[in-house]
C-alpha cells in the first residue's frame, strides 16, 4: 500500500507543479520485447512428468498519456500507460500413454506509471526513473492441470532507463525496464515454488506526439 501512495502522489505532484516551468502533454503508443527470468519448468507429479518451455516471447504494445515538466535541461515526466503483452509456451506432458505436446498461450494486461527524471541537451534526452505496474487482467491456458497455483502480484514495482530524441512534436524513446517486483516465486506446482515472470525485464520502443 505504501508503494501506491508513493506513486500516487509523485504523479498528482507533478501534475500540479507550475512555477517558472514549462509543461508540454501528449500521447505516447509503442512496442515492446520481453525477456523471462527463466525459460523453462519441469515438474514431477503423482502420475505425469511435465515440461514447459517458452517458445516465442511476442512483441507486446502500449499507449497512454504523458506530461512532462521542463526545468532549463531537467525535466520529469510522468504517464499513464496500457501495456498487454502475450507469451506462446510449449507443453509436453510424459505418461504411460506417450508424450503429447500441446501449444499454449498467457495473456497479461496492467496499466503502468512511469515517473522520469531526465536531461535534455538539445533534441537528444537520457531519461530514467521508477515505474509501477498494476495487473488489471490476465488470461492463460497455459496451466489447466491440478497442482498448479498463481502467486502474481497485482502491483509490482520496477525500474525504466534510456534514451529518446525530440524532432517537432514527436517523442521518439528507446527504454529498459526491470520490474524488480517480479523477484520472487510466481507460480507453484506441486507444492514447488518456481521463478517464470511474464516480465522481468523488457525493451519499449516508444513514439510520442506533444499535443
Amino acid at each position: 500500500m505504501k508503494n501506491q501512495i508513493v506513486f500516487i502522489f509523485l504523479f498528482v505532484f507533478v501534475l500540479t507543479f507550475q512555477g517558472s516551468s514549462q509543461v508540454e502533454f501528449g500521447m505516447k503508443a509503442g512496442i515492446s520485447s520481453f525477456q523471462l527470468g527463466q525459460k523453462s519448468v519441469v515438474d514431477w507429479t503423482q502420475q505425469n512428468k511435465f515440461f514447459t518451455q517458452l517458445t516465442e516471447a511476442e512483441y507486446g504494445h502500449h499507449f497512454g498519456l504523458y506530461t512532462r515538466v521542463l526545468l532549463t535541461n531537467f525535466y520529469v515526466e510522468p504517464a499513464v500507460m496500457f501495456q498487454s503483452s502475450s507469451f506462446t509456451y510449449l507443453l509436453e506432458e510424459y505418461s504411460e500413454a506417450g508424450v503429447i505436446q500441446l501449444v499454449k498461450n498467457d495473456r497479461y494486461n496492467q496499466v503502468q506509471i512511469p515517473v522520469m527524471l531526465g536531461l535534455k541537451t538539445g533534441f537528444f534526452r537520457v531519461q530514467a526513473g521508477p515505474v509501477a505496474n498494476v495487473l488489471i487482467s490476465k488470461t492463460s491456458d497455459l496451466w489447466d492441470f491440478d497442482g498448479y497455483k498463481d502467486k502474481l502480484k497485482t502491483f509490482q514495482y520496477g525500474i525504466q532507463a534510456g534514451a529518446g530524441v525530440d524532432v517537432w512534436r514527436f517523442r521518439f524513446d528507446v527504454l529498459y525496464e526491470n520490474n524488480l517486483g517480479f523477484a520472487g516465486e510466481n507460480i507453484q506446482i506441486g507444492g514447488r515454488d518456481f521463478i517464470l515472470n511474464p516480465n522481468p525485464s523488457r525493451l519499449l520502443f516508444t513514439l510520442g506526439y506533444k499535443f
